[in-house]
């Protein structure tokens, strides 16, 4: 954590819009992170503070906080050749490099800029129940999806899709059906 004062000033956390317990870390990789204490948020990683606080201070900017905290969105991705694929990412981009490193994977060697003449992504409808706010362990989130053994989702403010028990999922009604929910 820094003990010196910030370069700039950090705005509120999105999430629990506390501003006290907003602190700095530089982590082993000499990468900083600025981060809600209360919430556990954590921003972008930059290769200086002053870089950190002002990733910080354009999510807000960027319009990426959307359904009260929920920040990936479903993106349907077409690849000339392939079956259509859906991403839960943060952004168009972001679903278009997944789906290269997916196509990477199963042997077919296309460089990026082959492949993005044969991309296409569109941001797609939401599942029945995404963005619905639930308690993970006694945490909050957002549900994402289930399958008939886990429950997907996020953390407020945050873009990594988690999977989880479903008895670790409150209310009960956002488990799978194979646990006694109607999902």
């Amino acid at each position: 954590m820094i003990d010196r004062p910030f370069p700039i000033r950090p705005i509120p956390c999105l999430t629990c819009r506390d501003d006290a317990r907003i602190a700095a870390f530089k982590y082993d990789n000499n990468v900083w992170h600025v981060e809600c204490l209360r919430c556990e948020v954590l921003g972008p990683g930059e290769w200086s503070l002053r870089q950190a606080v002002k990733s910080w201070n354009n999510r807000a900017n960027n319009g990426l906080q959307l359904d009260a905290g929920v920040i990936v969105r479903p993106f349907k991705v077409s690849v000339s050749g392939f079956p259509e694929a859906t991403y839960m990412v943060t952004s168009r981009q972001k679903a278009i490099a997944t789906a290269w490193r997916d196509i990477q994977t199963c042997g077919y060697r296309y460089s990026f800029k082959d492949f993005l003449k044969l991309a296409t992504a569109t941001q797609d409808a939401p599942p029945a129940h995404f963005g619905t706010a639930i308690t993970v362990s006694g945490k909050p989130a957002f549900f994402v999806g289930c399958n008939r053994q886990y429950v997907q989702f996020v953390r407020p403010g945050d873009g990594i899709i988690r999977n989880s028990h479903p008895y670790d999922v409150l209310p009960e009604t956002m488990r799978p059906a194979s646990y006694g929910g109607p999902l």
